[in-house]
């Protein structure tokens, strides 16, 4: 086969650039030497080369000692021409490659280990988020502070959160039945309460009106009637039962200003109300029992001259609101204070009827078992009435949510 040996000589001279020691030569099927990078120093006998066993080798990769020299020796044969590429390469520089591979594949196997990390923490992440989000709904919803549980992941992860809120979905309408079913009964007690409020105040009023215009004392009658009809504006309040503090107020104004008309004038009244306070909730008509019993019990037998005084007063305190009514007429003796707010039938009624167990009750039923009335009384001495009721600011909606009993559960310690 004819061959531009300049062309192979060119190839060759490429190919044996690395230095260090190792080279590439070409040899026939018999071990004559075609090219050899250190041909000229073989020719004169001061290198030698085992091109014979390189060309007769059945190994392609093999060990060799040449002029005491660890070699590595590796054959490739060229197809069609029966030639044979050979490497020699020192051992030590072998064993340098070996070396790098070696850290080259360590190399491959620490980035395969890092990618079985990220891969298995992407497909941990994608199992356990659901799982941790459906938790988290569920923790939300304990507290209230989430209606709706996360549902999402696999077939299994949203079947559960399917299961739980169903369970909460169910368990929901049933609190809403029973908090119906007190709110009904709550609702009926209280109205049985406030029924008994009867009209015989409303009798007096329209009978001393009577006597003034009969007398012609056509101004007080008419001032009377105007207070009046203050007095029943506030008590209708198109059937609320939540109203505003300064109404209620308006309410014992007027109330008490037909009083002094009746008792012509026998003892004086005054009101010390905080303005912070007037735009509170307070349920309706729960004054007014008190000033009657305090007129009735305490200054209307007084003499003028006895300088008989009914204050009503009102602050905030803390997270509550006091309104104190007190008189410093005849007191109660000690076995009516004490059943004054637990038994009514021991109670002497006067007036409209509307004992003090009345409104404690209406209270209590409207706000919580904490809040009500304390009394406080010394015969000879006077009595102290003081209201004690949660502060929440007057709005339709908090009035709304009261009536419907809804505003204490959402109370701290409600």
């Amino acid at each position: 086969m004819d061959m531009d040996y300049s062309g192979i000589s060119r190839m060759m001279e490429r190919i044996n650039t690395s230095g260090k020691g190792q080279y590439f030569y070409l040899c026939d099927g018999e071990g004559n030497i075609i090219y050899h990078p250190h041909q000229a120093r073989i020719d004169n006998g001061m290198n030698t080369e085992s091109s014979v066993k390189a060309a007769s080798s059945k190994e392609k990769i093999y060990d060799e000692y040449l002029e005491k020299n660890h070699r590595k020796v590796m054959v490739g044969a060229i197809s069609y021409t029966g030639w044979r590429l050979v490497c020699v390469m020192p051992y030590e520089i072998f064993t340098n490659k070996m070396a790098d591979v070696k850290q080259f594949v360590l190399l491959i196997l620490l980035l395969m280990a890092m990618m079985l990390v990220f891969v298995n923490r992407i497909i941990s992440v994608r199992i356990s988020r659901p799982i941790m989000k459906l938790d988290h709904s569920v923790r939300e919803y304990q507290e209230g502070k989430e209606e709706k549980i996360a549902i999402g992941g696999s077939t299994e992860i949203r079947h559960l959160g399917q299961s739980i809120q169903e369970s909460y979905r169910q368990n929901s309408e049933l609190m809403k039945k029973v908090i119906w079913e007190q709110n009904e009964r709550r609702k009926s007690e209280f109205d049985v309460l406030q029924s008994q409020i009867n009209p015989h105040f409303l009798y007096n009023t329209l009978e001393s009106i009577t006597w003034m215009v009969e007398a012609q004392e056509n101004e007080a009658a008419v001032r009377m009637i105007s207070e009046l009809a203050k007095l029943l504006r506030v008590s209708l309040s198109r059937g609320k039962t939540i109203i505003p503090i300064k109404d209620e107020l308006q309410h014992s104004r007027s109330y008490m200003n037909i009083q002094l008309a009746r008792y012509k004038e026998r003892f004086k009244t005054e009101f010390r109300i905080e303005e912070e306070i007037e735009n509170c909730c307070i349920v309706k008509l729960v004054i007014q029992p008190i000033l009657e019993n305090a007129i009735y019990y305490g200054v209307g037998n007084m003499d003028e001259d006895d300088d008989g005084m009914i204050i009503v007063s009102g602050k905030k305190k803390d997270e509550d609101i006091l309104i104190t009514i007190e008189d410093n007429g005849m007191g109660m003796r000690e076995e009516v204070l004490e059943n004054i707010l637990t038994d009514n039938s021991k109670v002497p009624k006067h007036g409209s009827g509307v004992g003090v167990i009345n409104v404690h009750s209406r209270i209590r039923l409207m706000f919580g078992e904490e809040y009500g009335l304390s009394i406080e009384s010394e015969p000879d001495e006077g009595t102290r009435v003081t209201i004690r009721i949660p502060a929440i600011p007057y709005t339709p909606e908090n009035a709304e949510a009261l009536e419907l009993q809804k505003y204490i559960q959402r109370r701290p310690g409600g």
